[in-house]
């Protein structure tokens, strides 16, 4: 299947719709290093890039559990991982060479997180972004954040707050 050519700010737009849909905390789109590519949500700018980062370390720790659990496993597989908590629930999805993140309160809403992920990896072109990226900062690359930068001093604090 043809993938989507969508440009940036379209793409912006499709996260945003999705993001919606699950009334997901944060989406977030990332290249498999961890550089954060696009996002919804409201966290600052400093914790996108670290939760884009943790989310890349999880994948590659992932890989390497299934590469010795299952000998026959190919290192750039699509791979999905699932953190249920008390709060909620965070897929961090891997579709090299991008990794898609969700953070979700609504834990009914699992399986339709896990169906917008893949379309969101199957069905859109996400190069444009990353050669953007590549290239110096997109303006598409994260939505700002109400907060100003370095206040606070738990990154996280306002993850799972209502």
């Amino acid at each position: 299947m043809k993938k989507k050519q969508l440009s940036p700010p379209e793409l912006q737009r499709v996260l945003r719709d999705v993001a919606h849909e699950l009334n997901a905390r944060i989406l977030l789109v990332a290249g498999s290093e961890g550089q954060v590519l696009l996002y919804e949500g409201m966290e600052t700018p400093k914790t996108m890039d670290l939760l884009a980062a943790l989310s890349a370390a999880g994948m590659s720790a992932l890989q390497e559990i299934i590469l010795a659990a299952f000998r026959s496993a190919r290192r750039d597989a699509d791979n999905l991982l699932i953190l249920e908590v008390p709060q909620g629930v965070i897929l961090i999805s891997s579709q090299p060479p991008y990794l898609f993140m969700a953070v979700i309160s609504d834990k009914t809403r699992l399986g339709l997180a896990r169906m917008l992920l893949r379309r969101l990896s199957q069905e859109y072109d996400w190069s444009q972004i990353l050669i953007q990226e590549e290239a110096g900062p997109s303006p598409f690359a994260s939505r700002s954040h109400p907060q100003a930068e370095g206040q606070g001093e738990d990154l996280f604090a306002e993850l799972w707050s209502n």
